[in-house]
């Protein structure tokens, strides 16, 4: 007997994991296949899928979203990370999970340093857009495939900026390297399954605790950070995770 799939279900992931062509639910595979965008051609080797086989590349993805969020940040003028990026994860074009993220933590905390450091809006806006080109280079679903949060490399990125760090860097190439560690180390504490919303909280705060502490910056957050995405995400922890 075939087995039905529950409406509500199929309702929901049709508004939270659904394909960016025709919004059918999105499917994990084990294993890898070669497929082409559907808007640019190019070919990738992927591990998701939606019901009809429709792929659309990183690149593709993100752009519409990419210019979003840094609509965002370049127009905020507040100190609180949180605030920020809860502002933009309400947004109906960002998902619950994707490579979004990716962008969305370096682009606060540049947007924070720059408000808090009274940075050139032009300045600001450079940087920014810094941020985008380094995070379209992190692919999709990094996290199980590479073992390495695109959220907490977006820790890195950050402080690479603001702190102009090359491969030769003596000073401070350990610093923002200890930073994505001390990041992917909170968010391997959680376990599975990945959360997007829960590792760019705690990408945040630790970028947010390390200015405070290092650079002398007095930045607000919350008194607790409560998640509102929880109905969202099929795959939420719940009561295991910090946020719930």
């Amino acid at each position: 007997m075939k087995e039905t799939k529950s409406p509500t279900i199929s309702k929901y992931l049709f508004r939270h994991n659904q394909c960016l062509v025709c919004g059918q639910p999105l499917i994990y595979k084990k294993t890898p296949t070669v497929v082409s965008c559907y808007h640019c051609g190019i070919q990738n080797k992927t591990q998701t899928l939606c019901q009809e086989g429709h792929y659309v590349c990183d690149e593709c993805a993100r752009r519409d979203v990419y210019e979003i969020i840094i609509s965002q940040c370049n127009k905020y003028s507040g100190l609180n990370a949180i605030e920020l990026a809860e502002s933009i994860m309400d947004l109906s074009k960002i998902k619950i999970h994707g490579p979004e993220h990716h962008l969305l933590v370096p682009a606060v905390m540049l947007a924070i340093w720059c408000n808090a450091k009274n940075i050139s809006k032009e300045i600001k806006s450079e940087l920014l857009n810094e941020a985008r080109n380094r995070a379209l280079k992190i692919q999709d679903g990094i996290c199980a495939t590479h073992g390495a949060c695109g959220g907490s490399i977006g820790v890195g990125i950050f402080f690479s900026l603001i702190l102009q760090v090359n491969e030769l860097d003596k000073e401070n190439y350990g610093y923002i390297n200890r930073a994505t560690a001390n990041t992917l180390a909170n968010i391997a504490k959680y376990g599975g399954p990945r959360c997007c919303k829960r590792s760019t909280y705690l990408a945040i705060l630790q970028t947010r605790n390390q200015l405070v502490e290092d650079f002398g910056l007095n930045l607000p957050i919350p008194n607790k950070i409560q998640c509102q995405y929880v109905e969202k995400n099929l795959e939420c922890t719940k009561s295991e995770c910090l946020f719930y």
